[in-house]
């Protein structure tokens, strides 16, 4: 989804492999999707602004994460190759883990989803979701060498908690509950997004510096 412990006091001999920035790039693309879906929850059990705001904000943001990973799509091509076989390996490895990670949330999130339906516990459907989705977060702490993951697995994994306990305990309309679980779930990732547009600003301001253009 992004680099690995990537920051903007790097110098050239460390700056990220264009396969690392394009990875980077596709994860702000994944939160700007994510974060609209998500906020696209607070019309089904919200009116009026509340219903509307979230779903503009998210829009907003979306556009943001969209344009900052049109830049790094661009400028990717000019950050230096892996040259060291040791490094190409770590990158491999961390792709891998990354793609076995999110390929078991949609499987899981599938399972979640259907198991809920067949018993007749759809009303559960959104803040389980929710929390495969903040505990997917923590494999990606150790994965890329972050602690950002550790704080929205906490934030979204709690947001979802809540949402379950709301509903089990009817607490709220149901509708109500998955609007506001959708707009935790989505601050979390526009948090995540903001993140990784702050490194891809980052990574191409040091880029520029290094590596002025002719």
């Amino acid at each position: 989804m992004s680099t690995s412990g990537t920051s903007t006091d790097q110098t050239a001999a460390t700056l990220p492999p264009p396969v690392a920035v394009r990875s980077l790039a596709g994860g702000l693309l994944l939160m700007a999707g994510f974060t609209v879906g998500w906020a696209s929850l607070a019309p089904y059990g919200w009116t009026g602004a509340a219903s509307v705001l979230p779903v503009v904000l998210a829009v907003a943001a979306a556009l943001a994460f969209a344009a900052g990973a049109v830049a790094l799509f661009r400028d990717a091509g000019r950050f230096p190759p892996v040259t060291d076989p040791a490094e190409a390996d770590r990158g491999r490895r961390i792709g891998r883990a990354y793609g076995l990670t999110f390929g078991l949330e949609g499987l899981v999130i599938f399972v979640v989803a259907a198991t809920l339906s067949r018993t007749g516990n759809v009303d559960y459907q959104v803040p389980a979701i929710a929390l495969v989705v903040g505990l997917h977060f923590y494999p990606m702490a150790r994965i890329f060498d972050r602690t950002v993951d550790l704080w929205i697995a906490s934030w979204v994994t709690a947001v979802a908690a809540l949402g379950l306990a709301a509903v089990a305990g009817a607490w709220a309309a149901v509708p109500a509950v998955w609007s506001a679980v959708g707009l935790g779930t989505a601050l979390g990732t526009a948090a995540y997004g903001v993140f990784m547009l702050r490194e891809g600003r980052g990574l191409l301001a040091l880029l520029r510096r290094q590596r002025p253009r002719g």
